[in-house]
């Protein structure tokens, strides 16, 4: 599945974890090793070819030391605040 196919919050999440990645200068090896995924799985999660499950969204942000609302639109940080 290609970024563009995705649901756009989807295409959302997946960008914003290779660009917290990319801040924290974090490798995506290092970062697949943290979340305990192969590097092939984590270059898919970020390219958008997978999905990511709420739970690994979770270890994601602890591994990146982010809070997991960083990852998500805005819209929806409100919409959780409802």
């Amino acid at each position: 599945m290609r970024e563009q196919e995705l649901e756009p919050i989807n295409a959302h999440i997946a960008r914003a974890v290779r660009r917290e990645r990319r801040i924290q200068d974090k490798t995506l090896a290092t970062l697949a090793d943290e979340v305990g995924v192969s590097f092939q799985q984590m270059h898919k999660y970020e390219t958008g070819q997978s999905q990511i499950s709420a739970g690994r969204l979770f270890r994601i942000a602890r591994a990146l030391g982010a809070p997991i609302e960083r990852f998500l639109p805005e819209h929806t940080q409100v919409m959780a605040a409802a």
